[in-house]
């Protein structure tokens, strides 16, 4: 086991100010290994659905539902598993390497696929429900996916998890997935402000940091969620 000096605490809580700093510290050290990570995953699909949404016609309405679904049931549930198993291993003091951690996390994949794929309908439901039941469902399932990915449980006991995990921290999720979403606001802006190949390319780049450094906001989330929980019952 090599010694990584990029080791960073996963045991005690933080608040959303100090996982937003230790979200960017990480990315400061590892940006090209966090950047490759997701961009396996994200710049394939993102490739694809470009194709699709610019054949004639736009593509059929069952093809682009179809890329939606994939994006729920497997894009954002790798990319969560590989940036949750990168973090475990530096918290373990373990430097993370490209092979291992995408080992892993195709390994939990289909636990973390079904947890976000409840998670995600249950809150589109919710928000089809006059919007504010989707949002509370979006804070009370916020971490199932990292749940999933870290504690290698079933789907059920994922999303039981989240709800204890969460039950106390409303306002404290609702704000770290504020931020996660001005942050995915602001590169779709910057996604549609052109159409030349320079800024497609650009765009492309800002979703995969986008996506990578959203999820690893989650991620440390789930963390200081599980300290504090911890702490609760010692």
């Amino acid at each position: 086991m090599n010694s990584n000096p990029d080791q960073i605490s996963l045991d005690h809580p933080r608040t959303i100010g100090e996982i937003v700093r230790a979200a960017m510290g990480i990315y400061a050290r590892r940006p090209l290994f966090f950047l490759a990570l997701t961009g396996a995953i994200v710049v394939p699909y993102e490739v694809l659905f470009a194709l699709v949404s610019s054949s004639k016609g736009g593509g059929s309405t069952a093809l682009v539902l179809l890329l939606a679904l994939v994006d729920l049931a497997l894009v954002n549930p790798f990319v969560t598993a590989l940036e949750t198993q990168a973090l475990v291993d530096l918290g373990a003091g373990i430097q993370p390497s490209f092979g291992t951690v995408f080992t892993q996390a195709l390994r939990v994949l289909p636990v973390v696929a079904a947890a976000e794929i409840i998670a995600g309908l249950s809150e589109f439901m919710g928000l089809a429900l006059f919007v504010l039941p989707g949002v509370y469902l979006a804070v009370r399932m916020a971490v199932a996916a990292p749940v999933a990915a870290v504690e290698q449980t079933d789907w059920l006991d994922a999303i039981r998890r989240t709800l204890v995990l969460t039950r106390r921290n409303f306002w404290r999720v609702l704000a770290l997935l504020a931020i996660q979403g001005l942050l995915t606001y602001m590169v779709a802006v910057i996604i549609g402000a052109g159409n030349t190949l320079t800024s497609t390319i650009l765009g492309l780049l800002f979703a995969v940091l986008a996506q990578s450094f959203t999820t690893l906001l989650i991620s440390l989330l789930y963390f200081d969620l599980n300290a504090r929980a911890a702490l609760a019952a010692a």
